[in-house]
């Protein structure tokens, strides 16, 4: 995973540990990886 996510193995551990604190890229990155898009919509669409 680290590999596809272009990631040090440290750093994704340290990113998926309880104390981890992952920048949105990072995140995208890991996403990316497993072949997952992060998408974002609103809570309540408006009609």
């Amino acid at each position: 995973m680290a590999e596809k996510a272009h990631l040090n193995r440290e750093s994704l551990y340290r990113t998926l540990s309880r104390r981890g604190n992952p920048e949105i890229r990072t995140l995208r990155r890991l996403l990316h990886g497993a072949g997952l898009r992060l998408n974002i919509t609103p809570e309540h669409a408006k009609t």
